[in-house]
């Protein structure tokens, strides 16, 4: 059974019309993520295969009690190290949310993505 990636985590908004934004960055070199990025019921980004940063998802008001989902894997295919890293970034609310993953797998593993964020004001 792959590895995961996983969480499922409310994000604190302001709920005043700001747009809310998502980093999501593959920090380990030659790795292959293939994801999707599903904002309120919609895929905003499909087969994403490299980071993204400060991508507008939509406004705090227009998510406030809706959900958004980051989900895929990532393939190691670096010949030079097995460690596959993720960080994901919610932007936009009262204050930023970070989420950090690492680990290390056999040559030619996957890590599966699960990642879902419920704003919330």
């Amino acid at each position: 059974m792959p590895q995961c990636f996983e969480t499922d985590f409310d994000y604190e908004i302001i709920n005043d019309g700001t747009d809310l934004l998502i980093d999501i960055e593959f920090l380990t070199p030659n790795q292959s993520p293939d994801f999707t990025l599903r904002v309120d019921g919609v895929e905003k980004i499909q087969n994403g295969n490299k980071s993204v940063y400060n991508y507008v998802m939509k406004t705090d008001k227009e998510l406030n009690g809706k959900v958004v989902k980051l989900f895929g894997n990532i393939a190691d295919t670096s010949n030079n190290t097995n460690e596959i890293t993720l960080t994901v970034v919610v932007k936009g609310g009262v204050a930023p949310e970070q989420k950090d993953f690492k680990t290390t797998v056999s040559a030619g593993e996957t890590v599966e993505i699960d990642i879902i964020i419920r704003p919330f004001a």
